[in-house]
Order: structure tokens, then C-alpha cells, then sequence
């Protein structure tokens, strides 16, 4: 079933108001939620542990705690709302059993947000990180009943990997993450593997591609661990093992593409969406290369997160904000064009680590990361906000009727 069906379905009649409000609603607030996270993460402790490293700030005893900030914020506030909000809408679609979710899982988005919050705030305290490990991982058991009931090429090509990817998450946030190769290991296991899962999905639904076959599912599954275990090797100073990492990274990725026809977007390339999954996996295998060499670790973690995951985030956003607000967050050349631009951001951030740029190309990429960013969240904004006051109403008028 396409991704363009997922959910609006069930919201037919029949179905009261207030289970509306509970059943369809997750990924509206959780992506405005999830962008505000990206523009502090971004454009306040990105750039700023960016130009600390280039030398336009003074580097002091902060820095590491910090980048520690960053990362923390990039992935468990950020991506994190992004991946489990569209995982609660969708998983029962994508399972293909439609099976109802268990409603508790509902409270699983803004459990971890307070677990991530009380995180950044507390840092030495172990109760944040531990509330999101449970979070992450009573997601996958409550997939469990969909995943044990769904078809075998179901389990293979979406639940093993979406579950392996939630319970690296649960066990990541006790990694130190201002460390890049740390980073990088908990976004292969944790981000990746959810990416690979639901593309397919995007790809074969909306984009004219295809799911990948048993066997070629099968070898990712293969190629994707032996990447995970060479990056564990990165991360204990094995010789060799970075050029392991790049070998099996790289053909997980060309294994993806080749078996879903990725080649289909080159004739889509005007919509947004099909841009942003063309650029995204570009910066895939960039990211992927880069691990070729260990001293390339910021670089490839940087590729992977802005260039691959961001730029992927900001495509499906808008595409979905628009189906469930009927508006467009964006016209049709706007969005092309911040996509566009965004790689601009991505190809600065990534290739300064290598090479170092001037000071001025830096301020010019920061910028354009705050144009692009800044009306990016507002967009979504303008479309969401009035959504959810019209829920809103429903709610509190369908609770006024119960207490009468």
C-alpha cells in the first residue's frame, strides 16, 4: 500500500472524535517538535561547535561537552521524534497486518523527549538516558505482535531492521557521542537501518522504484552487521578495519539501490521528494567512502547526517505535512530549491573537515544553512499549527460531552 494511504483511511467514519485525535495525529506534532529540536541543534550548537573547531570561536574546556550537546540533540531530539513518529503512524501499514499499535505506545513520543530534555539538562544523571532505552525499546515490543503475524518477506525487508534499529538507539544513548566514531556506529545500526526499511516503502509507493526481493534483503541484512562489527573495529583501533567498514557500508548502500531501481527518480527529479532521496543516497555513499580512511570520521558522520539523514528528513516532511494538512508547505521550485541549497550547507560542513575552508565560505554556509532551515520549520509550522487547534477543539469538546 502506498505511504500516501497510510493512516488517512482510518480516518473514516465510524471512528469517534477522540480516537481520531489519538490514532492520527502522531506525526504533525512530533515533526514540529522535531524541527524546533534541529534548529537548536543546527544553528545554534552545530555552528557553534563548527566554527570552535575551524578557530573563528576560541576553543576552551567546553568543546567536547558540547559536541557531546550536539550529537545528543541531533539524534535524540531531532531525528529521533522524526523516525519514531512516522514509525507509530505507519507500522501497522507497513507490516501489512493491520494490527492496531497498543495504545500506550502513544506516550512513548513524549516520554522520550522528556527523557532527552531532562538529558541535556542533566547530564550526569542516568534516569534520562534510561527512560530513553525504555522508550526505544518498548517501541520494538510493542511491534511485536505485527511483526510475529506478518509475512516472512515482511520481517525481513521492514521489522528486522526497524526493530535492530530501535534497540540501538535504547542502547546508544549510553555511548559517549561527542566522539565521532561513536556517533557514526550509532547511526549505521540505529538510523540506517530504519532509512533502508522505510525508503523502500517511499521508493516503491510514490516514487516509482520497487521493494527489495528476499535475496536482496537477505544480503543487506549479511552486508549491513559485517558493517556494523567493522565500525566496532574502527571504534577499538583495529588496523584494516576502516577500509572494511567503506567496502561493506558502500555495498549495503549499491545493494539498496540496485534492488529497489533507485534509477527510477532520475525521471522525477522535479518532485521534491524524489530530489531529496536522489541527493540523500548520494551522500550515503560519500559518507560511506569516507570511512575508507579513520581521521575521515567527522567527515563521514557529517556526510551521513547532514547530506544523507537531514536532507531525507526535510523531503518526506514537507511530503507529509502536505497530505495530512491538504496544504503545501511549499510550492513545488521553493523546495527544490532549499534541497539544493542544503547540499551547499551539507558539501561545506563535510568537506571542511578534510580540508579546511576559509572563514568566510564557513559564514557563508552557515547562513545558508539558516535560510534554509528557518523556513523550512516555518513552513511546516504555518501548515501543522492550525491542524492541531482544530484537534484540539475536538478534544477538549469531546471531553466536555463525557463529563456531562
Amino acid at each position: 500500500m502506498s505511504l500516501i494511504q497510510i493512516s488517512k483511511k482510518d480516518a473514516g467514519g465510524g471512528v469517534s472524535p477522540l480516537r481520531q485525535v489519538l490514532s492520527i495525529t502522531v506525526i504533525d506534532k512530533f515533526f514540529l517538535i522535531g524541527a524546533a529540536a534541529g534548529l537548536f541543534g543546527s544553528l545554534v550548537l552545530g555552528i557553534y561547535v563548527w566554527f570552535m573547531r575551524a578557530g573563528i570561536f576560541t576553543v576552551d574546556g567546553r568543546y567536547h561537552s558540547i559536541r557531546w550537546l550536539h550529537a545528543f540533540t541531533q539524534f535524540y531530539l531531532f531525528m529521533t521524534p522524526f523516525i519514531l513518529g512516522f514509525l507509530i503512524q505507519s507500522a501497522p501499514k507497513l507490516f501489512e497486518t493491520g494490527k492496531a499499535l497498543p495504545k500506550a505506545v502513544h506516550l512513548i513520543l513524549p516520554v522520550t523527549i522528556c527523557a532527552a530534555v531532562i538529558s541535556l539538562l542533566a547530564p550526569d544523571m542516568i534516569l534520562g538516558p534510561v527512560l530513553i532505552s525504555i522508550c526505544c525499546w518498548g517501541l520494538a515490543l510493542g511491534f511485536l505482535p505485527n511483526f510475529l503475524s506478518s509475512a516472512a518477506i515482511v520481517k525481513l525487508r521492514f521489522g528486522t531492521p526497524v526493530i535492530v534499529g530501535l534497540l540501538s538507539l535504547g542502547a546508544g544513548v549510553f555511548l559517549d557521542l561527542g566522539v565521532p566514531i561513536n556517533a557514526l556506529l550509532l547511526f549505521w545500526q540505529g538510523i540506517v537501518s530504519i532509512i533502508l526499511a522505510t525508503g523502500q516503502q517511499f521508493l516503491a509507493g510514490v516514487l516509482g522504484g520497487r521493494r527489495a526481493t528476499p535475496k536482496a534483503c537477505g544480503s543487506m541484512l549479511v552486508l549491513f552487521a559485517a558493517c556494523a562489527a567493522a565500525i566496532v573495529g574502527i571504534k577499538n583501533g583495529w588496523e584494516g578495519f576502516d577500509k572494511a567498514a567503506a567496502i561493506l557500508a558502500s555495498l549495503t548502500l549499491l545493494t539498496f539501490l540496485y534492488s529497489t531501481a533507485a534509477w527510477s527518480l532520475l525521471t522525477r527529479l522535479k518532485q521534491p521528494l524524489a530530489l531529496a532521496f536522489f541527493y540523500a543516497h548520494i551522500w550515503a555513499l560519500i559518507g560511506a567512502a569516507m570511512l575508507w580512511n579513520t581521521w575521515n570520521a567527522d567527515a563521514a558522520l557529517h556526510a551521513w547526517g547532514i547530506g544523507f539523514a537531514f536532507t531525507l528528513i526535510i523531503g518526506v516532511s514537507l511530503r507529509l505535512i502536505e497530505w495530512l494538512t491538504d496544504k503545501s508547505p511549499l510550492a513545488g521550485p521553493a523546495a527544490l530549491i532549499l534541497l539544493s541549497l542544503w547540499q551547499f550547507v551539507a558539501s561545506v560542513r563535510t568537506f571542511d573537515s578534510l580540508y579546511g575552508f576559509s572563514h568566510e565560505v564557513l559564514w557563508i554556509g552557515a547562513s545558508a544553512a539558516l535560510i534554509v532551515l528557518a523556513s523550512w520549520a516555518s513552513s511546516l509550522a504555518t501548515c501543522a499549527f492550525p491542524l492541531i487547534y482544530k484537534q484540539a477543539k475536538i478534544l477538549l469538546r469531546t471531553t466536555a460531552k463525557q463529563r456531562a
